[in-house]
């Protein structure tokens, strides 16, 4: 048991599946048919080309952003050229802003009409109303015209801002907010905002993944992950999601999941609301993308792209969820004993059946032992091997014992305790004493510093009055001593207990 200790590794996905996802680019469907069904207009796909004309004309971008009262990033830039692509000098273009019909979001550009370079460029600028929303710019030169998207993105939607509020229908009819998860009760709970499709098939995968996150940092870690999915479109894509798909997605796809819908409509508060959380300048329309929201509702991060489950709890633990490490139980109905430890502000339970020898924990793994060869008396060695003992200041170990056992009485308080080390695969141990208290009945507990327990082996290595358990050390020079002392991995108490 003092010589080995056991790691568990887990089998990834591939590589190609963690980041997989789906992404519409700005041509074909894209922005111009966005654009469409958020203003309520089909607009012409960009580039476009009129009928007998002897010219095109394409913005720079399908889409533009900006925050509200802010100017855009870039230009707006536009392009003639004929029809053997060769740029158009001199063309005049007309622009014309196409307020947002439901918010009545608007911008201000610096001209409503200008002539091509001899580039076949004209450039404006652009300026985002007080409004969230978006607007649409539409330029005509001749008989061509073509459509960009000017989006004016409020606060509530990117990384360090606190999260937007949105109300939605959810799976049953009723009418929730994003927000609703939010509260910093009991410890706080953190929330993953998922904007998804039921066309999307990394979603699918995605969603499965969160569900596992969610029972193995409740199981593992006590923290509690709320999931919010975003059902922005349905089985067709590009068609806004309704109920029924709702019903759907929550019975055969994220059942711990409450899942909020667009209400069959582009002009539905979920619906706009996605397509803000979906913006990105590298993928202007991924499915999925998820947001991690804190407890007190601010946006913690933003991925996008299908992930593992262990991606999501290395998010959540990362955004300063307090790992509560819950008792590792063991597969049998009847549990002997418990066996308790703590390195500093960390620490961990773990539950011993009859068959039971060791558990791993968040902090290290926990060991249990029992030695009845003496009929008047019982003996049980616990113990926890870590690498984080080697720089611990204090270390904690208890026993709980339960049933009829917990009456048996300590032989005595002194209890024996082994400091083990590790050097390069050579294992010395070096035996010390300590105090034992029992705060409740069927319970001894120890506390040792560290600093005592490395003087203590320094000691027994220096007099020669230590165990030599793997391997042969040879002379202890003072440079290996004081590795030695630097490399405890293991701390052994065992206790006795009158039977009878």
């Amino acid at each position: 048991m003092l010589a080995h200790a056991t790691t568990m590794n887990q089998t990834a996905h591939s590589a190609a599946r963690r980041t997989e996802h789906r992404k519409r680019t700005p041509s074909g469907f894209a922005w111009a048919s966005v654009l469409g069904l958020l203003l309520g207009v089909l607009a012409p796909a960009s580039p476009a080309t009129a009928v007998g004309a002897a010219a095109a004309a394409s913005f720079d971008a399908s889409v533009y952003l900006a925050a509200p009262n802010a100017p855009f990033g870039e230009p707006v830039g536009l392009t003639v050229v004929d029809e053997l692509g060769e740029p158009v000098a001199g063309a005049t273009v007309t622009l014309e802003v196409m307020e947002d019909p439901v918010s009545n979001a608007t911008v201000v550009i610096s001209a409503q009409s200008g002539q091509t370079g001899d580039d076949g460029r004209l450039t404006v600028t652009a300026t985002a109303g007080p409004d969230g929303g978006f607007v649409g710019l539409r330029a005509t030169v001749d008989a061509v015209e073509t459509t960009t998207t000017l989006v004016v993105r409020p606060s509530g939607f990117l990384p360090g801002e606190q999260l937007a509020s949105v109300e939605a229908e959810d799976q049953d009819g009723v009418r929730r907010n994003i927000r609703d998860t939010i509260t910093t009760a009991r410890g706080g709970t953190y929330t993953l905002i998922d904007v998804c499709a039921g066309w999307c098939a990394p979603c699918r995968f995605f969603a499965e993944e969160v569900e596992t996150a969610q029972q193995k940092l409740r199981d593992e870690h006590g923290v509690e992950l709320a999931f919010t999915s975003l059902l922005t479109e349905g089985i067709t894509e590009g068609v806004p999601a309704g109920r029924q798909d709702a019903v759907n997605w929550k019975a055969s796809v994220a059942p711990t999941s409450t899942v909020l819908h667009a209400e069959a409509s582009t002009a539905s508060a979920l619906w706009r609301a996605a397509w803000m959380f979906l913006l990105d300048d590298e993928n202007p329309s991924a499915f999925p993308t998820h947001l991690l929201v804190d407890p007190k509702g601010r946006i913690v991060d933003r991925v996008v792209g299908a992930t593992e489950a262990q991606v999501v709890i290395d998010r959540v633990l990362g955004a300063g969820a307090k790992s509560k490490p819950q008792p590792i139980r063991p597969d049998t109905t009847k549990t002997v004993a418990e066996v308790s430890a703590s390195i500093d502000d960390q620490s961990a339970t773990a539950a011993f059946g009859p068959e039971d020898m060791m558990q791993l924990t968040p902090i290290g793994t926990l060991y249990l032992v029992a030695d009845d060869s003496d009929p008047s008396r019982i003996a049980y060695d616990f113990a926890i091997t870590s690498e984080a003992l080697s720089t611990a200041d204090t270390v904690s170990l208890s026993l709980t014992r339960f049933r009829t056992d917990a009456k048996q009485p300590l032989v005595s308080s002194t209890l024996p305790v082994a400091v083990v080390a590790n050097v390069d695969d050579y294992w010395v141990a070096v035996g010390t004493t300590t105090e034992a208290t029992t705060p409740r009945r069927g319970t001894v507990s120890v506390t040792a510093e560290m600093i005592e327990l490395r003087s203590a082996l320094r000691a027994g290595l220096e007099s020669g009055a230590f165990q030599d358990l793997i391997g042969n050390v040879g002379t202890l020079t003072p440079e290996l001593i004081d590795a030695f002392v630097d490399s405890i991995t293991l701390v052994q108490v065992r206790a006795e207990f009158t039977i009878g």
